[in-house]
């Protein structure tokens, strides 16, 4: 009976369609293939840039990779022009600082280039880092004289120089990394100045899906930095924060020292009969000398404790003293080396703006909470997981 049934439902012409598009519409879902993924490494940057994250990253979605190098001396169009020859077109872009505008420029001059955007602090608008670091020298040596005014009014200046050196060193694991960007003349360099041609013509240009990873650094960047450079992992380990901390420490306490013993004898001078002319020019003299040194630690103190972050922030970096920075009319952020402005511009909508708290500039393609944010977006932009 129910052969009999079969039989007469297939041999309808209806019946039969009917049977095709519930097998058609019942039927397992075709595969996505397997997504072309470009990681682009930022400027001085080469192939290992992205190494970890590219290894995770291959565990956890269905993609195949590339990740070409290329020449930093090179304009950033240029750049573009030639790199990717070997990613697929439509593929998804994922660049790191200036690797980020290597892939718009890419996109603008072949949409078909690039499917997907996702950028990690990269300088949308400009570095103004790049047009300041002529600043930084001078900057430095302020540091320096900072540093060694205290030490030199009480030991001497070869010997306060020398001490000032010593303390200063470990900021020049950061400055080091953009002592090249300081003398360069490299056309890439001079594209990511704020208002250089390279973004009059670049404009808004920007694949329909992209988001842009931004990432706040807390303060005292510069030791952040230095501290991300030093490390074998790239990541920053806290010793750059413990090395100020114990300079300030010093600093306070040598202060400390110095301004009680002027106190000492200024009191020893007022104690003084009036009629003791010698006793009391010799209890001046020695305060004089005491509070001068102190003066000169208190200076020191004053460079370590909050000048070389301001400098380094609004002289360097950019970072103006009220600009929005998605939580507010407050101090804007950065990551000390690209100002919040220009890691998320206003031509990038809110809800693809991704934070990345606590994240410097030289730490974020190896920083575990940016590759959450990158894995957010690869999620969102439909990339297959494994």
């Amino acid at each position: 009976m129910i052969h009999s049934s079969t039989s007469t439902l297939v041999r309808s012409p209806i019946a039969f369609l009917i049977l095709l598009f519930a097998v058609g519409t019942f039927s397992p879902p075709t595969q996505a293939q397997t997504e072309d993924v470009a990681f682009v490494h930022g400027l001085f940057g080469n192939e290992n840039s992205w190494a970890e994250t590219r290894s995770v990253f291959h565990q956890e979605f269905d993609i195949r990779s590339y990740n070409q190098p290329y020449d930093s001396k090179s304009s950033i169009d240029q750049i573009a022009a030639g790199y990717g020859a070997q990613v697929p077109d439509g593929a998804v872009y994922i660049g790191h600082s200036m690797g980020g505008l290597v892939s718009r420029s890419a996109f603008d001059q072949n949409p078909a280039r690039v499917d997907a955007l996702i950028t990690l602090g990269t300088p949308h608008t400009g570095a103004p880092l790049a047009a300041n670091t002529d600043l930084i020298d001078d900057l430095a040596d302020d540091w320096i004289d900072g540093l060694s005014a205290g030490p030199s009014y009480q030991y001497g200046s070869i010997i306060g120089g020398t001490l000032a050196a010593v303390a200063s060193e470990f900021l020049e694991g950061a400055l080091s990394i953009i002592e090249s960007v300081v003398s360069s003349t490299y056309a890439s360099i001079q594209d990511l100045r704020p208002e250089s041609s390279f973004f009059q013509d670049l404009e808004n240009a920007t694949p329909p899906a992209t988001y842009a990873v931004w990432s706040r650094e807390d303060p005292n960047a510069l030791w952040r930095l230095a501290d991300a450079s030093l490390s074998d992992s790239g990541v920053e380990t806290g010793d750059g924060i413990q090395i100020k901390e114990d300079a300030v420490a010093w600093y306070t306490m040598m202060y400390a020292n110095a301004q009680s013993t002027a106190d000492a004898y200024l009191q020893d001078y007022y104690d003084a009969s009036w009629w003791n002319l010698v006793g009391k020019a010799y209890y001046w003299s020695k305060y004089s000398k005491w509070a001068s040194i102190a003066a000169g630690y208190y200076d020191g103190l004053e460079v370590l404790a909050t000048r070389i972050d301001r400098d380094w922030e609004t002289t360097i970096v950019g970072v103006g003293p009220n600009d929005t920075s998605g939580s507010g009319y407050v101090r804007e952020v950065s990551d000390g080396v690209v100002p919040y402005s220009s890691q998320a511009p206003a031509f990038i909508g809110p809800e693809y703006r991704l934070s990345a708290r606590g994240v410097n500039h030289l730490e974020q393609t190896q920083n575990a909470e940016t590759r959450d944010r990158l894995r957010f977006a690869l999620r969102q932009i439909g990339v297959r997981g494994n």
